[in-house]
């Protein structure tokens, strides 16, 4: 993950290194988590979950 000051950018990558996908969370999105609490953890192969200050968001 790429932590900002106005916003953070979710990689997904796999081992050798390749982005799969990115989750922008820049600014005042209706997803967004605010400021993390724990960890991103994946929740199956197709999604993650992130525990946030304003909830948890699933991905």
């Amino acid at each position: 993950m790429d932590q900002r000051d106005l916003g953070e950018e979710i990689y997904v990558v796999d081992f050798e290194g390749n982005t799969l996908h990115s989750y922008s969370k820049f600014g005042d999105v209706p997803d967004r988590y605010g400021v993390l609490m724990a960890p991103l953890t994946f929740v199956d192969n197709h999604h993650f979950l992130a525990y946030g200050f304003v909830g948890f968001n699933t991905y």
